[in-house]
């Protein structure tokens, strides 16, 4: 299927019926999403660095660094409301969204800051 879509999304002819099928694909891997309650996503090793160095500066796994920061980030755009009194495994990181969020912000912020001091750093050269 990966093949056939690869060949027909370009074009703007694509059959009712082809559409229908690819639709049901995306449909079916929007559930297997929801139901495993993972998601991937590719990240530079410069990004993958700052997410782990602020994870541990904020004690807490890299992984749930990023689910708090996209939690907040889509309460803060209202896409939450009703979910957080429904999910208790996300009501303690909903409280104070913005005090959270500038914590995080400073964090990675310092480390940032601290990874460009370190390389501005003039390289001790020894003589021989």
């Amino acid at each position: 299927m990966k093949d056939l879509r690869k060949q027909m999304l370009p074009t703007k002819a694509v059959s009712k019926k082809m559409r229908g099928l690819l639709d049901k694909e995306k449909s079916e891997a929007r559930k297997r999403i929801v139901e495993r309650g993972i998601v991937h996503f590719r990240a530079d090793p410069e990004f993958m660095e700052t997410l782990l160095d602020t994870a541990e500066r904020s004690k807490v796994a890299p992984g749930t660094l990023c689910r708090r920061i996209v939690w907040d980030y889509l309460q803060s755009l209202g896409a939450t409301s009703g979910v957080a009194e429904s999910s208790p495994r996300y009501s303690a990181v909903s409280d104070d969204v913005m005090e959270k969020l500038n914590e995080i912000k400073e964090l990675v912020e310092q480390t940032l800051l601290e990874r460009e001091s370190k390389k501005n750093r003039p390289s001790k050269s020894r003589n021989k």
